[in-house]
């Protein structure tokens, strides 16, 4: 590595299974430490995608811990914790 490269980290138990199949998996970038996103599996986790875009921590505050979670229309909703005293 030379240290320019994006990395991916991610926590325990945030690997989550939508009603229409589709496996996300919320990750947090570094090393700039202020976005997530999610990779997509389609395939049970055979193979995986990066999602499109990214969701940054107002003020590009550092953050940690990116969760997703199913509603019950379908929609998916991601949260983040930062370090915003907001």
């Amino acid at each position: 590595m030379t240290g320019n490269e994006t990395i991916f980290f991610t926590t325990n138990d945030r690997l989550i299974q939508l009603s229409t199949g589709r496996i996300i998996l919320p990750v947090l970038t570094a090393p700039d430490m202020n976005s997530m996103r999610v990779w997509l599996s389609d395939d049970d986790g055979i193979s995986w995608r990066k999602g499109e875009g990214d969701a940054r921590a107002e003020g590009n505050a550092c953050c940690g811990y990116p969760l997703a979670i199913e509603l019950e229309d379908g929609t998916v909703a991601m949260f983040i914790r930062t370090a915003n005293n907001v």
